[in-house]
C-alpha cells in the first residue's frame, strides 16, 4: 500500500477514534479487494471495509446487552471523508457487497439501509408537501440565521426542523413496529396532527388559512381525518390508532422524562417561547443518543438541502449496451432512450418489473394518474380492504356449508392450525419488541381474514370438479393450508410497503419450506380473481424467486422427493408435459407457439390444481372400526407424518394429512409411478420458466432456434443428469453456462460471457442482484445424502467465485460427457436435440412491435382455403377476392389491396391500414 494512502487511512480511522483490531481489520479487507478493479478515491474503498468490519463486530454495552457495531455511525463516517450517502450506498457500499464476498447478513444489511433511505426520502416529501399547505409564508431558508431573543417568534423554518426531528426521534423508539412506506406515512400524520394542534395553543398566526380553517371546521384540537383524508386518501382508523396507542403515552413519556416541556406562561404548549429552544436541544440529543448506539444514518440530512435524489432497485440505467452491437437502424424507439437515459431527478419507489411467467393472470393496466408512491400503496392497502370487506377471522356460511360436509373434526382442525400459525406470526413479527404486538395484531387480522376469502375461493372451485373424499383431502392438507395462510400474510406485509419482513421472511416465520409453498401460488391466483395487478406480480415474482433458488437450497424436500422416484433423479420435459386431456381439442389454424413474452397457459387447463389426489380417492369410502374416521383407499404404501418443523425448517412432504387423523386401515397401493403427480407438476413449472427466460436470452443474442433449441438440451441433461450442480445455486447460472456452452460449440466467435452477462442483466428477474453472477457456489463442505455419489465434498469449507470461474472449474467436467470433438474441431451434442415446451395460447389481443408501428395478432380461422402461389389452382384466388370485396363494406382493418381494383379509395385504405395480421 502507498505510503499517502496509508496516511489518510490512519487519519480516518484517528478522526473516529476506531480501535486497532477494527483497523487492521480493515485494511486486509481492502488488500484483498485490491484484486478487482475499483475506480474512485482509495479512501472511499477504505471506508465501505471499515463500515464491513464495525457490522461484523459487537460490543457489549453497560446493561449487559450485546450490540452489533462498535458506536461508529455512518454519517460520521461520511462526513469525515466528505461523501454523500447517496454515493457511498450507490456507488461504493452496493459493490463492496460483491468484490468482498460478504454475508448473507451483511448484504441484506446493505439492501434495508438504502431501503430504508428512499422510504424516508419518500416520507420527507410528503411532509414537504404537508407543511407548505398548511403553513403560512412556508419559505425553507435552511441557512437563514434564528433569533437569539428569549421570547421571539418562532419562525417557519424552525417549525419545520422542530417537527422533522421530533418525528425522526419517535420513529426510533419503534424500529421492529413502523417500517413500512404506509405505517411510516401514518405516523408521520399523526406527529404533524399533535404539533398543529401544540401551534394553535401558542401561535395560530403560523399557520395559514387554510391550517387554521382545518382545526375550526372539526371544532377540537385533531385535524387528523382532514390529513388523511387530503394527502393520503386513507381513512383515519389505523393512523387514530397509531395516534392513541402508541404516539401519545411515547409523549407522556417525554414529558416525564422532561425531553418536552409546556410553556408555563398560561399552558402554552412545546412551542412557546420560553421552552422551545429547550425542547429542540432535548429532542435533539435524545435523537443523536440513538444514531450513535445503532450506527444508522442520519435523516437531518434532508434538512441540510444537500442531499441528492437516490435510485431505487431496479431502476437502472444500462452503462453499456445490452445487446449485440446492433447499428442505430436497427434500435426499437424503446431501445434509443435508454442508450441516452439520463439519470432520473424524481426520487421515487419505482415499481418492481413484471416478471415473464403467469402473465396471462394479469388485468389489463388501468390508466396511470399522477400519484405520489405513498398514494400508490395506499391505494393497494384500500383495495386490500374492500376485498376482505365480508369475511371474518372465522370461515364464512359458504365454506361452513362446505365443511359440514365432513366430520366436526375437520372444521376443528382447520381452525386450531390456523390459530397456531397466528401464534407463530406474533412471535416472529414481535421479536421480543413488546409495542410491535399491535402492528402484528393489526396485520394478522388482515391476514386471516384474506386466508379464509383465499381458502374458500379454492375449495369451492374444487367441490365442482372432485368428490368428497378427495376434496376432504385437500381440506385436511397441513402443507396446502399453511402455504396458503403464509401467502395472505405475504400479501398483507407487501400491501403496507417495503418493510425488513419482505419475502421469504414469512417462510422463516411460519417455519415452512419454499418447495411447498411454490405449489399453491398459481392456484391462489388462479381462483381469486379480485387481486390487483401489483398483487399478482408479486406473486409471481415470489414464485420464481422459489423455483429458480431457494427450492435448490440446503436441507430442502425435493432431494428427499427425488431419491423416492424411479431412477432417482429429476424427470425429462416430455415426461411432465401438459397433455390435451380434459382440454377442448385445439384447431390446427389456431395452434401458434405463445409469445413467452406474454407468459404461459394454464398448465392443465380445466383439470384440477390438486389432480394428484383427486385420482387416488376416487371410490366411496368403508368405514373402519374406529369411530368418526373413515379409510381412505388407494393410499401410498408408506403414510407420511404430520408436517412438523425438522431442522433447517423443511418438512414432510405435500401430501401429510392433519395429524389427529390416525389409525387408518389402508388397502393395497398400486405400482408407484416413476414420478409423483405433484413433482410432474413442480418440474413443468421450472421447465417453463427456465424455457420463458432462454427464449428471452436468445432473443436478446439474437440466436436462432437452432442455437436456443441446443441451449434448452444442454440445461435439461444438467438437471436430469446432475442435479447436484443446483444444489445452493441459482438456475440462471446454469442457464448462463449451457448458453456459453453452445457459443463455444457453434463457434459464435462474436458473442462473449461478457455479453451473455449483459443481456441478462436485463431481464426483470436480476433487479441488480449482480451476486447471481458474481458469487456462485464453487465446492460446498456438505451435501445431502441422495447427492454426495454424484459430486465430491470439500472438507475445508465453502467456496465462492464468479459465473465464469463456475463454467470453466465445475461446469464443463461435468457437462464434458455430453459433447464430443468432432473432425471439424467443433463441438456438437452427443445426443437429439430435446423438444423445448410448446405451449398453445388462447386468441389474444394484437401485439405491438416494439420500435415500429406495428401490430401483430395470431392466424384465425377462415372459411376460405389458404392460397399458395405456384400450387393452388387460379380459381382460388378468384374466391380469395370475392371473399375480400364482400367483407370490405364492413370496414376491417383485414384486406389485400389490389392497385387495378377502383373500388378501394385513398380514404378506405387509410382506414383499413391501421392493424396489419400477419399469418403463418
Amino acid at each position: 500500500m502507498a505510503d499517502d494512502y496509508a496516511a489518510e487511512f490512519k487519519n480516518l480511522c484517528l478522526a473516529l477514534n476506531m480501535d486497532e483490531q477494527t483497523k487492521m481489520d480493515a485494511l486486509k479487507k481492502y488488500e484483498r479487494s485490491l484484486e478487482f478493479k475499483l475506480e474512485g478515491k482509495p479512501i472511499y474503498w477504505f471506508a465501505c471495509a471499515l463500515y464491513d468490519c464495525c457490522f461484523s463486530r459487537s460490543l457489549v454495552t453497560l446493561g449487559g446487552e450485546s450490540q452489533r457495531g462498535n458506536y461508529i455511525s455512518v454519517t460520521q463516517l461520511l462526513k469525515t471523508i466528505e461523501l454523500t450517502f447517496e454515493d457511498f450506498i450507490q456507488k461504493y457500499l452496493y459493490l463492496w457487497q460483491v468484490t468482498a464476498n460478504n454475508t448473507e447478513d451483511f448484504r441484506k444489511h446493505v439492501d434495508n439501509l438504502r431501503r430504508k433511505w428512499v422510504v424516508t426520502s419518500q416520507i420527507y416529501n410528503k411532509y414537504k408537501q404537508i407543511f407548505t399547505s398548511m403553513v403560512r409564508d412556508p419559505e425553507l431558508n435552511f441557512k437563514a440565521k434564528r433569533s437569539k431573543k428569549i421570547k421571539r417568534e418562532i419562525t417557519s423554518v424552525e417549525l419545520f426542523k422542530f417537527i422533522w426531528t421530533f418525528y425522526c426521534n419517535v420513529k426510533s423508539a419503534f424500529p421492529n413496529s413502523i417500517d413500512e412506506v404506509l405505517s411510516s406515512t401514518q405516523l408521520l400524520l399523526a406527529v404533524v396532527d399533535f404539533c398543529f394542534g401544540e401551534v394553535m395553543l401558542t401561535d395560530p398566526s403560523l399557520l395559514s388559512e387554510n391550517g387554521r380553517n382545518a382545526f375550526k371546521s372539526t371544532q377540537s384540537t385533531s385535524i387528523v381525518d382532514r390529513l388523511c383524508q387530503e394527502f393520503i386518501k386513507m381513512d383515519s382508523t389505523e393512523t387514530k390508532r397509531i395516534r392513541d396507542y402508541h404516539l401519545k403515552p411515547l409523549i407522556k413519556q417525554y414529558f416525564i422524562q422532561s425531553i418536552l416541556k409546556a410553556g408555563l406562561e398560561n399552558d402554552k404548549g412545546i412551542f412557546e417561547g420560553s421552552v422551545f429552544d429547550t425542547n429542540v436541544k432535548s429532542v435533539t440529543n435524545e435523537y443523536d443518543t440513538h444514531i450513535l448506539k445503532l450506527g444508522e444514518y442520519d435523516n437531518r440530512l434532508f434538512l441540510e438541502g444537500t442531499v441528492k435524489d437516490v435510485r431505487t432497485p431496479g431502476d437502472r440505467t444500462p452503462s453499456k449496451q445490452s445487446t449485440v452491437p446492433r447499428t442505430p437502424s436497427e434500435l426499437s424507439n424503446k431501445a434509443k432512450k435508454n442508450l441516452f437515459k439520463v439519470e432520473s431527478t424524481s426520487l421515487a419507489l419505482v415499481p418492481p418489473p413484471t416478471p415473464y411467467s403467469n402473465r396471462k393472470y394479469l388485468p389489463a393496466e388501468e390508466e396511470k394518474l399522477l400519484r405520489t408512491p405513498i398514494s400508490e400503496q395506499a391505494d393497494i392497502m384500500n383495495r386490500l380492504n374492500n376485498l376482505i370487506l365480508s369475511y371474518g377471522n372465522r370461515p364464512n356460511p359458504e365454506l361452513e356449508k362446505i365443511l359440514n360436509r365432513f366430520e366436526p373434526q375437520v372444521k376443528t382442525n382447520l381452525i386450531t392450525l390456523e390459530k397456531s400459525l397466528s401464534e407463530k406470526f406474533v412471535r416472529s413479527y414481535c421479536n421480543g419488541e413488546p409495542r410491535a404486538e399491535d402492528f402484528a395484531r393489526l396485520r394478522l387480522d388482515h391476514g386471516v381474514r384474506l386466508f379464509y376469502r383465499l381458502f374458500e375461493c379454492i375449495i369451492k372451485s374444487e367441490a365442482t370438479r372432485c368428490g368428497n373424499i378427495a376434496l376432504k383431502n385437500v381440506i385436511c392438507n397441513v402443507d396446502f393450508i399453511s402455504a396458503t395462510f403464509a401467502m395472505s400474510l405475504e400479501i398483507v406485509l407487501n400491501s403496507y410497503g417495503t418493510s425488513d419482513r419482505k419475502f421469504p421472511w414469512i417462510l422463516g416465520a411460519l417455519n415452512l419450506h419454499a418447495f411447498f409453498v411454490s405449489k399453491v401460488i398459481e392456484t391462489i391466483i388462479m381462483h381469486d380473481t379480485g387481486l390487483s395487478r401489483t398483487i399478482i406480480k408479486h406473486l409471481n415474482s415470489i414464485e420464481e424467486t422459489m423455483l429458480e433458488s431457494m427450492v435448490w437450497g440446503k436441507d430442502s424436500p425435493l432431494y428427499d422427493q427425488l431419491s423416492e422416484c424411479n431412477p432417482p433423479r429429476p424427470p425429462k420435459y416430455e415426461q411432465v408435459k401438459p397433455t390435451n386431456k380434459g382440454m377442448n381439442t385445439p384447431n390446427p389454424h389456431r395452434m401458434q407457439r405463445v409469445d413467452r413474452k406474454r407468459g404461459l397457459t394454464p398448465l392443465t387447463s380445466n383439470a384440477s390444481p390438486f389432480e394428484h389426489l383427486d385420482k387416488q380417492h376416487c371410490t366411496a369410502p368403508p368405514t373402519s372400526g374406529i369411530s368418526g374416521i373413515r379409510v381412505l383407499p388407494n393410499l401410498p404404501s408408506h403414510l407420511p407424518e404430520p408436517s412438523v418443523p425438522r431442522e433447517g425448517g423443511a418438512q414432510t412432504p405435500v401430501s401429510a394429512l392433519v395429524s389427529t387423523i390416525t389409525n387408518m386401515g389402508v388397502m393395497s397401493p398400486p405400482p408407484r409411478p416413476p414420478v409423483k403427480k405433484s413433482l410432474q407438476m413442480f418440474f413443468r413449472k421450472v421447465y417453463n420458466l427456465a424455457s420463458l427466460r432462454i427464449n428471452n436470452l436468445c432473443e436478446r443474442l439474437r440466436f436462432g432456434e437452432d442455437t436456443m433449441q441446443k441451449i434448452w438440451t444442454v440445461f435439461e441433461y444438467t438437471l436430469t443428469h446432475h442435479v447436484h450442480l443446483f444444489y445452493q445455486r441459482h438456475m440462471d447460472q446454469i442457464m448462463m453456462s449451457a448458453c456459453y456452452l453452445i457459443v463455444k460449440a457453434d463457434n459464435l466467435n462474436h458473442v462473449t460471457f461478457k455479453q451473455i452477462i449483459e443481456c441478462y442483466r436485463e431481464q426483470p428477474q436480476v433487479n441488480d442482484k449482480v451476486y447471481i453472477y458474481r458469487s456462485v457456489l464453487l465446492r460446498t463442505e456438505s451435501l445431502p445424502s441422495t447427492l454426495q455419489c454424484a459430486c465430491p465434498q470439500n472438507k475445508s469449507g465453502s467456496e465462492h467465485g464468479d459465473v465464469i470461474k463456475f463454467y470453466n472449474s465445475v461446469f464443463i467436467p461435468h457437462v464434458s460427457s455430453f459433447v464430443k470433438e468432432t473432425s471439424l474441431g467443433t463441438l456438437n451434442l452427443s445426443a437429439p436435440l430435446s423438444p423445448m415446451p410448446t405451449l398453445f395460447s388462447q386468441k389474444f389481443s394484437p401485439r405491438r412491435i416494439e420500435g415500429y408501428n406495428i401490430s401483430v395478432s395470431p392466424r384465425r380461422a377462415s372459411s376460405v382455403p389458404p392460397y399458395v402461389f405456384g400450387e393452388s389452382p387460379t380459381k382460388q384466388m378468384d374466391i380469395i377476392n370475392s371473399e375480400v370485396r364482400n367483407n370490405s363494406s364492413g370496414g376491417g382493418s383485414s384486406a389485400v389491396f389490389f392497385k387495378d381494383n377502383p373500388q378501394w379509395s385513398s380514404k378506405t385504405v387509410k382506414s383499413s391500414a391501421k392493424i396489419l395480421r400477419y399469418d403463418s
